[in-house]
């Protein structure tokens, strides 16, 4: 009965386990043998070219190359379970940075007790998800930079699987996300999404893009030029699961800061569009994501989610719909929030996800 739900099909290279659980070191990648595998060709008597040579080390530097950050607040459970799943990656030291933004609960202890080798920030007060991340890149290390919420649980395979696909394909790639699923094997379809304009956002919101999948008037806002199973490109990714080169990170300045939160990956995705970079949809991992369990749907809430709304109008949109027609849409979208024919998540999830 305490079995949590950290494990699908086969395919997708989930481990059943239960909560508490201890992790043993040989459910972790067999690190020794790969070592053995190295040492076997160095001292072998027959002439290896050095190119195998590099390409086995290459692989055992590969764990190296991954740091995962993690902003989090008052998310106890759901860290540890995130955790978890992280260190049961083929690659065993993908390096691990928790920011927390002041949590309330045990979640620091928690962390420091169980999860004693990971690098804690504790913020002293709520910095918010963009901030919260770019204080957690500038520790990271790694060649590749992984967003990831707290409230998910990823496959022993992603990231060995994403940054192989990253490598093998277009230098232009910008961000590239997975298949996120809910807790019950639900497909998220804000996994990929058009650029969400007035026009995209209201397909949304009036089910358009239900009635004409097929028609690419009507079909962005889910990017329904794919299906879930199909890898290919994207515009906008979402942040609960994004990997991108920590330089490009570093260079587009990381995620802005003036917007506290929900509407950050909107913005982070859709800069790195501008900058000529693809955005990638891979079909081929699964990530779960317990969306918005923890998520206090009061005062507070809304007036940031309106705040979002209007940042990512205002810094993108402004010129292009500029004057009473964005402030009617706003206006408008508000009003449809109030209303009970279109419930309010509806609203949310057309225009963040």
């Amino acid at each position: 009965g305490n079995e949590h739900l950290l494990h699908g099909s086969r395919g997708w290279g989930w481990r059943h386990y239960a909560v508490g659980e201890k992790i043993s070191r040989s459910s972790c990648f067999p690190i020794r043998s790969r070592y053995a595998l190295v040492l076997w060709v160095l001292v072998s008597k027959r002439a290896v070219p050095q190119r195998a040579i590099s390409e086995q080390v290459e692989m055992i530097n590969m764990q190296e190359k991954v740091s995962v950050v993690v902003t989090t607040k008052n998310e106890e459970k759901n860290i540890a379970n995130c955790l978890k799943s992280i260190k049961l990656q083929s690659w065993s030291n993908v390096e691990i940075i928790v920011v927390d933004n002041a949590s309330s609960d045990d979640s620091c202890e928690m962390m420091k007790s169980r999860f004693p080798n990971i690098k804690l920030i504790e913020n002293k007060e709520n910095l918010g998800f963009p901030k919260g991340n770019n204080i957690g890149v500038a520790e990271a290390k790694g060649e590749y930079i992984c967003i990831l919420n707290p409230d998910t649980v990823v496959a022993e395979d992603t990231f060995a699987k994403v940054i192989t696909r990253f490598e093998t394909i277009s230098s232009e790639v910008g961000i590239i996300g997975c298949k996120l699923i809910d807790g019950t094997g639900n497909f998220l379809p804000e996994s990929k999404r058009g650029v969400p304009t007035p026009w995209v956002a209201f397909t949304k919101i009036f089910g358009l893009y239900k009635l004409f999948p097929n028609s690419s008037w009507f079909n962005q806002y889910y990017a329904q030029h794919l299906n879930e199973d199909q890898s290919g490109e994207v515009d906008i990714l979402v942040g609960a699961f994004m990997v991108v080169k920590r330089s490009l990170y570093l260079e587009i300045g990381g995620f802005d800061e003036n917007c506290f939160m929900y509407s950050d990956d909107i913005d982070l995705s859709y800069i790195v569009k501008k900058l000529g970079k693809q955005n990638y949809y891979f079909a081929d991992t699964t990530v779960i994501h317990y969306k918005g369990e923890s998520t206090v749907r009061d005062g507070l809430y809304m007036k940031r989610f309106r705040e979002a709304m209007q940042f990512f109008y205002k810094k993108h949109f402004k010129k292009q719909y500029a004057g009473k027609p964005t402030k009617k849409y706003l206006r408008i979208m508000e009003q449809i929030q109030q209303t009970e024919s279109i419930p309010y998540h509806e609203i949310e999830m057309a225009l963040l996800g």
